[in-house]
């Protein structure tokens, strides 16, 4: 047989079989298309997802650790602190440690933007007074933005960026709690630090102090602005107790025993819903016991509104950051397996009756850093928004709507 006719049946043959795509060496992959499950109430998560019996007896859809958003810009956070929506949710804000400017540069660093618009509206606020950045909280016209930095409160006008003043707090020593806020008025913000109410006044930046009796020392004690009182969660005979101070008043708190619900041996972490209406408490377990429970109670009388199944993972310890909406009738978490163990949820709950909505888990036995932090629910209570740390290492701040459970990049 000629030997061109034998070159020919070759390439006859070659080119007959499938097709190989090339790519060049640092061109990834694409990724697979997500699928996803739905729950009876039809929440659905991205990704890849499984479906698994949730501790109340219902399936819930599980996002395992995938690459959510790889079509959305990472935030130029690298390190949240603190994520805040305003009253009128004209405005989302947060801050943290990030780059401060297009060469890198890592600083202190606060954004500011339109809510839903943050591509064209962020913005970057900037002081001299600038450094370790702590919470962050909004007046109630949306007109103002406070950022507690180690001894000073600043606040900005969002209108034009400009700092309005700056409160220098005495230095005590005292670690930076995890929230603050304004007064209804706005004419002030709380700030609890270990045994002292700190009021710092907007018109001139004067600090006014009162040390109560029986003061709260938690980092997680906080002003509520619908109850107009500093709260904090202690325990008497293994059942938590509501306490509420005036931050004008060094008299005694008024005390509310929150009844019915989980017991234990202290609050790993508390929330209060924005009307003030109501609070949930993660309550670390008794001797022998490994579970955190998590329970919803009325801020009023203590009364129990719903107990949070036990979860059904064998790797869930507690609930490290909780948030309640405005009217308390969703509850989100942050799911943690404690020390050694390689768990992390973020997981949305109806409150009326505690049936878990949407679970967003991280793959079990992966070794990727995928991680959540910060949930915060909008005021109207119809979105939650968090940060995801990707397998990537990057940083999304996410946006899930509470109907229907889509998730999506703000």
């Amino acid at each position: 047989m000629p030997r061109t006719f034998l070159l020919l049946l070759c390439l006859l043959v070659l080119s007959c079989g499938k097709k190989e795509e090339v790519r060049t060496p640092t061109e990834p992959a694409p990724a697979p298309a997500p699928t996803a499950a739905k729950t009876d109430d039809h929440h659905h998560q991205p990704g890849t997802v499984t479906t698994s019996k949730s501790g109340s007896g219902e399936t819930t859809p599980k996002a395992e650790a995938t690459e959510t958003v790889p079509d959305k810009r990472p935030s130029r956070l690298i390190t949240p602190v603190s994520l805040a929506v305003s009253k009128d949710e004209t405005w989302a804000a947060t801050c943290g440690g990030g780059f401060i400017d297009d060469k890198y540069k890592f600083g202190p660093l606060v954004l500011v933007w339109k809510l839903g618009d943050r591509a064209a509206s962020e913005r970057q606020l900037s002081s001299k007074d600038l450094e370790l950045v702590g919470p962050i909280a909004f007046s109630a016209d949306g007109k103002k933005l406070a950022v507690l930095c180690k001894l000073k409160l600043i606040v900005w006008n969002l209108q034009d960026g400009s700092v309005v003043s700056v409160g220098n707090l005495p230095d005590k020593g005292f670690t930076v709690p995890d929230r603050i806020d304004f007064t209804p008025s706005g004419e002030s913000v709380i700030v609890c630090a270990h045994d002292d109410l700190m009021s710092v006044r907007m018109s001139d930046g004067t600090v006014t102090i009162k040390s109560p009796k029986d003061a709260p020392v938690n980092l997680e004690s906080y002003y509520s602005p619908a109850l107009n009182r500093v709260v904090d969660v202690r325990f008497e005979d293994q059942t938590p107790i509501l306490k509420m101070w005036d931050p004008g008043s060094d008299g005694q708190p008024k005390i509310v025993k929150l009844t019915g619900g989980a017991t234990g041996s202290h609050a790993q972490y508390f929330v209060i819903s924005g009307d003030g209406k109501s609070i949930a408490v993660c309550v670390g377990p008794l001797f022998g016991e490994t579970k955190f429970r998590t329970s919803i109670h009325s801020t009023s009388d203590g009364k129990m509104i719903a107990l949070l199944p036990e979860d059904d993972s064998a790797d869930y310890r507690k609930y490290t950051k909780l948030a309640l909406s405005n009217t308390g009738e969703y509850l989100a978490g942050i799911g943690s397996g404690g020390l050694n163990i390689n768990f992390a949820s973020l997981d949305l709950y109806r409150t009326s009756d505690g049936k878990r909505l949407v679970r967003n888990l991280k793959k079990e036995g992966s070794t990727e850093p995928l991680r959540f932090d910060l949930p915060t629910f909008t005021p109207d209570g119809k979105a939650l928004l968090y940060y995801l740390t990707t397998n990537q290492s990057k940083k999304y701040l996410m946006k899930v709507d509470v109907a229907t459970g889509k998730e999506t990049a703000e």
